[in-house]
C-alpha cells in the first residue's frame, strides 16, 4: 500500500508544471510521514490508525469525485486523477474487507 501512495505521489508530481513543484514538496513530505505513520501503526496492531486510514481514504475519493467533473478540459490531468481515485479505492476495499487487516487489528482474534 505504501508503494501506491508513492505512485500517486510520482504520477502528480510528473504531471503539474515545473515551476509548480516547489509547492507539491511539502504535500509530498506530509503525506509520506503520515501513510508510513499510521501504516506503522496498523503493523503494531493499533486498531484506531486503521479507522483514520479509512477515513482519510474516503474523504480523499470523495472529494476526487467531487473535483473529477472540472477536470474533464485537462485530458492529462482526468487520466492521472482517474488512475489516484482507482488506487485510492482498491485500498479503501483493501483496508474495509482484507482478513489479514482484520486479524491484525481485530480485538476478534487475540
Amino acid at each position: 500500500m505504501f508503494f501506491a501512495f508513492c505512485v500517486i505521489h510520482f504520477l502528480w508530481f510528473d504531471a503539474t508544471p515545473p515551476e509548480y513543484h516547489r509547492a507539491s514538496y511539502a504535500s509530498i513530505i506530509n503525506s509520506t510521514i503520515w501513510n508510513t505513520a499510521l501504516l506503522l501503526a496498523i503493523a503494531r496492531r493499533k486498531s484506531w490508525a486503521r479507522l483514520i486510514m479509512l477515513t482519510i481514504l474516503g474523504l480523499g475519493i470523495a472529494g476526487g469525485l467531487a473535483v473529477t467533473p472540472m477536470l474533464f478540459e485537462i485530458p492529462a490531468f482526468l487520466t492521472i486523477h482517474l488512475i489516484t481515485l482507482g488506487i485510492l479505492a482498491i485500498s479503501f476495499a483493501w483496508l474495509l474487507y482484507s482478513r489479514d487487516i482484520r486479524r491484525l487489528v481485530g480485538r476478534d482474534y487475540e
